[in-house]
């Protein structure tokens, strides 16, 4: 397992709004799997993590809706 340690933008976030420009699904429990490449966290892989602030909120919210389902998966 990697553990990265990445600080959230803000303080830790229930609610994810991914038409807000810089809001994040980040909940500060950054561990990849090495099963699946998602973060433990907030289900995001490692590139979607990198390029977060890069996409365009249309970007973000089609990646929000992958998580909810990888979120089902995982539980």
């Amino acid at each position: 397992m990697i553990d990265i340690r990445i600080a959230p933008d803000k303080t830790l976030q229930s609610a994810f709004d991914p038409w807000e420009p810089m809001s994040s699904p980040c909940i500060g429990l950054c561990e990849i799997e090495n099963t699946t490449g998602f973060c433990r966290g907030c289900a995001r892989t490692l590139h979607e993590i990198s390029f977060w602030t890069r996409y365009s909120p249309e970007e973000r919210k089609a990646i929000g809706q992958q998580l909810k389902l990888r979120d089902l998966k995982n539980a």
